[in-house]
C-alpha cells in the first residue's frame, strides 16, 4: 500500500481511526462523515464502597452515566459539537462535579477528582462505517461508533474480521452506508 510519505508493505489494513478518519482518507479522494462529539468525564477515589453504585447505570434524569470499579468512580456526561477541541470547558466540569457532590459526595474523596475532554466519533446516521473501502482492494475501516464506542467495538472489529476473511458476518447491516465503502 503507497500512501504520502512512502510504501507501507501488508496485506490489507484496517483505518479505526476515530475521529481521524476523514483527515486520514482524504488523500484517497474522499472524506467519510465523522464527527468529533465532545464528551466529558469526571474521576474520584472511593472512600465508602457501600456509598457508591455496584452497577453502571445512566441517570436519565440528569444525563450522566455512572460506574464504579476497581476502587474508582467515575461520571461521563454531556455531547457538545466542539471540532477538534479537547479543552476543559468549566461550565461542564462544574456541572458533574456538582452532581457528584449531590449525590456520591459523602462516598468519594472529593478533594482530587481527575477530569477529562475527549472526542466521540460520530457518524450522522448512526452506526459506524464498516466494510471495504472501493478505493483500495486491501483497505478497511472500522470507524464511527459514537457514544458507544467501548461497547460496540469488539462487536464491529468481530464482524469486520469476518468479512476480511471472506466468511459472512454472523450480523448484517450494521454499517452506515456510503458510496466510497463496499457493503459487508
Amino acid at each position: 500500500m503507497e500512501i504520502p510519505g512512502g510504501e507501507v508493505p501488508c496485506s490489507g489494513v484496517v483505518l479505526a481511526t476515530g475521529v481521524e478518519t476523514a483527515e486520514i482518507t482524504r488523500w484517497l479522494g474522499f472524506r467519510p462523515n465523522i464527527y468529533p462529539v465532545k464528551g466529558y468525564s469526571g474521576t474520584w477515589s472511593v472512600t465508602d464502597t457501600a456509598g457508591v453504585p455496584r452497577l453502571p447505570f445512566v441517570d436519565e434524569s440528569e444525563l450522566m452515566a455512572v460506574a464504579t470499579f476497581d476502587g474508582v468512580f467515575r461520571v461521563t456526561a454531556i455531547a457538545e459539537f466542539a471540532r477538534q477541541d479537547r479543552s476543559l470547558r468549566t461550565e461542564a466540569i462544574e456541572k458533574i462535579d456538582s452532581y457528584v457532590r449531590r449525590s456520591f459526595g459523602s462516598a468519594l474523596d472529593l478533594d482530587a477528582p481527575v477530569f477529562w475532554a475527549g472526542l466521540r466519533p460520530t457518524t450522522p446516521a448512526g452506526p459506524p462505517f464498516l466494510g471495504r473501502l472501493k478505493a483500495a482492494d486491501n483497505l478497511w475501516i472500522n470507524a464511527g461508533h459514537g457514544q458507544l464506542g467501548w461497547t460496540m467495538s469488539a462487536g464491529a472489529a468481530k464482524v469486520l474480521a469476518a468479512s476480511i476473511a471472506g466468511e459472512e458476518p454472523e450480523l448484517q447491516d450494521v454499517s452506515s452506508r456510503a458510496g466510497w465503502l463496499s457493503p459487508l
